[in-house]
């Protein structure tokens, strides 16, 4: 089932004009924050960096950061204390999603002769499946799309207490591995009148074929007990436990699904990643800045739509190019700032080139010959 509802909403050229003046502030802060983030993310520490120093944990004494390969165990058995039967596992999530209304909407804008603007939005009300269900007074149209509260809740469990190579860890404060999905069986879920489908528990039988707003379907996702790991920590008599790197004031306490190589690998590609990532974000967040700075002289040249147009695509232009010079040479200055033997290496080179161009500058005595 969907249906829809159309909004026009007319501004007039001054207004646009005003809205685009303080849009100002936000371009700056955008720019500031853009360079801030550039900035701190070539500082940050890659975590494989550190974890490659680790020992093996039977070469190690007290107070050492050690690894540890091998299975992780406990002798609890969890389950979600509803569905979920308790079982093997060091870890279970339960994800409940809820068939519900969702709100999409799509803008049109056009503008006129004289500056104004005409923006038409339409809101489309459509049923779907979603673990998040949007809060029905916020839509712009509340009536007849109610979503009601979920019946049962996400959740997170962990068992108390787990031990690997006979050394306990600490479930609370311990980075775990990846969750797994669960393929439920009825062997080991209670399913309270519900059905199995899909890989999914749908708690009203038939909801799985003909759903209604408001029904639950709960899928679940595991860290099984038993399972061969690498850990990172640090050695405290019996226990592992979080160890800070004091070169870097890194915290690393962290398990993982694999050997010890296949561990420092998923570090190295997670830190190179995220790398990439906050240097695409500080580009976007740049360019958005600059464009919000110039967009006044678009809004202006829109008292002749096809003047702001060319406008808005030579500003986007401009600033795209000018956005991706600045990123790159902050990402480069921020390289050689956070990085104290490069700096070095460029004082003695700035120092040598100082010391070769003053001995040039030396005016050699004037030799008289008779």
């Amino acid at each position: 089932m969907a249906d829809s509802s159309t909004v026009v909403t007319k501004k007039g050229y001054f207004s646009r004009i005003v809205d685009s003046i303080k849009g100002i502030t936000f371009g700056i802060l955008l720019i500031i924050g853009a360079f801030y983030l550039l900035f701190w993310n070539e500082g940050r520490v890659d975590i494989g960096d550190v974890a490659v120093n680790a020992i093996a944990i039977d070469q190690a004494v007290d107070g050492d950061f050690v690894y540890v390969s091998g299975a992780v165990s406990s002798e609890e058995n969890l389950g979600d204390g509803a569905y979920l039967k308790p079982g093997d596992y060091l870890a279970v999530n339960r994800t409940v999603e809820m068939y519900s209304w969702i709100e999409n909407s799509t803008s049109k804008s056009d503008t006129s002769v004289g500056g104004s603007e005409t923006t038409t939005t339409t809101y489309n009300y459509v049923n779907d499946w979603t673990s998040t269900p949007a809060t029905s007074s916020n839509f712009n149209v509340p009536a007849g799309h109610e979503n009601p509260a979920k019946k049962v809740a996400d959740a997170n469990f962990k068992v108390k207490n787990a031990s690997v190579a006979g050394k306990s860890v600490n479930m609370d404060k311990l980075d775990l591995p990846e969750y797994k999905a669960l393929v439920l069986s009825e062997d080991f879920m209670d399913l309270k009148g519900g059905v199995l489908a899909g890989g999914y528990l749908y708690t009203r039988p038939g909801s799985d074929a003909q759903p209604q707003v408001g029904d639950v379907r709960i899928s679940y996702s595991v860290v099984h007990d038993g399972m061969d790991i690498t850990a990172f920590a640090e050695l405290a008599g019996d226990s592992l436990v979080p160890h800070v790197d004091k070169e870097t004031d890194t915290t690393v306490y962290r398990m993982f699904d694999g050997t010890r190589d296949e561990a420092l690998k998923e570090l190295h590609d997670e830190y190179a990643t995220s790398l990439w990532l906050f240097r695409l974000l500080g580009f976007i967040l740049m360019w958005l800045g600059f464009g919000a700075l110039l967009a006044p002289l678009s809004v202006i040249l829109d008292v002749l739509p096809a003047a702001g147009s060319v406008s808005r695509g030579l500003v986007g232009l401009v600033t795209f190019v000018v956005s991706l010079v600045l990123s790159v040479l902050t990402i480069f200055v921020s390289v050689i700032a956070h990085n104290i033997y490069i700096m070095g290496a460029i004082a003695v080179a700035l120092l040598v080139l100082a010391v070769m161009y003053l001995k040039k500058k030396v005016v050699k005595p004037n030799v008289v010959r008779v």
